[in-house]
């Protein structure tokens, strides 16, 4: 059953709720509830029952509205989730976590553009920030003429309490684009693949 909405809620948002259920259940009036939806670029993904495996494994964890692949054996899968209850580190986590089908772990990745790091004392800068994540992720510099970056999570240590756990996307995109001292103020692009229609 779902609860009573606000009558100036307009038919956008009735439609958003009812494609994202979770919605309803972090924010029963529907007003405030917060969604992102990012891009994880997977490795090991070999069939479709490593698709499924990866899917279902993030599906799991609380505060994931949807999981799209963008087809049964895909290198991404599109996450739509509430940053306030799970983070990315933790939807990487799960996808390693997934039980893997062909032997090693999957992983999951963020493809970084940082655009302006060629220019003349922002490769330092990025560098320094990356270099402070070395805990929760590796970082690949992967064009250091366009700035492309490959951000591959580790997993997270056993143990931790309930919540948002490790390196959440917020965190990332304020330490490159807010101005000092809270960041490095450059321009940041996380990359999107789009499932196919």
């Amino acid at each position: 059953m779902i609860p009573s909405l606000p009558s100036n809620v307009n038919l956008r948002l009735l439609f958003t709720l009812s494609l994202a259920p979770f919605l309803l259940a972090a924010d029963p009036q529907g007003a405030g509830a917060k969604t992102a939806t990012v891009t994880l670029y997977l490795s090991g993904v070999e069939c479709p029952g490593c698709a499924y495996s990866v899917n279902y494994a993030i599906s799991q964890l609380k505060g994931v509205g949807e999981v799209v692949s963008g087809q049964w054996v895909d290198d991404f899968v599109n996450v739509t989730f509430d940053p306030g209850v799970v983070t990315v580190h933790q939807l990487a986590h799960a996808v390693f976590d997934a039980p893997a089908l062909h032997g090693l772990p999957y992983q999951a990745s963020l493809k970084l553009i940082i655009p302006d790091y060629a220019r003349e004392g922002n490769a330092r800068r990025v560098d320094a920030l990356l270099r402070g994540w070395a805990d929760w992720a590796e970082v690949e510099l992967v064009d250091p003429g366009k700035g492309h970056f490959t951000l591959k999570f580790r997993p997270l240590k056993p143990g931790v309490q309930p919540g948002p756990q490790g390196l959440a996307l917020e965190k990332i995109i304020e330490a490159v684009t807010a101005p000092a001292p809270r960041g490095i103020g450059l321009r940041l692009e996380i990359a999107a693949a789009k499932e196919p229609m």
